[in-house]
């Protein structure tokens, strides 16, 4: 067997190329793998973790918007 460019270089094995002898799964498969029910809980779990980062990014936009407007509010109506 002849040594490649890169196995001579590296030491590493050729690549052989990929060929679809459906070892691997087409996208049609992929795709019915990755659905899952509305029921899964999974699902569910996701949902509520980024319903709770959401809710959290939205309190701490209205306490920075909340913050900038009294600093101007006392900046205005500083007396000194």
């Amino acid at each position: 067997m002849c040594l490649g460019a890169a196995q001579q270089v590296t030491g590493l094995p050729d690549m052989a190329p990929l060929h679809n002898d459906r070892t691997t799964p087409s996208g049609s498969d992929i795709r019915e793998e990755l659905f899952v029910s509305p029921n899964n809980e999974f699902l569910t779990r996701m949902f509520a973790m980024v319903l709770f980062f959401e809710t959290l990014l939205v309190l701490a936009s209205l306490l920075i918007t909340w913050f900038a407007v009294y600093v101007l509010y006392r900046l205005v109506t500083d007396e000194s």
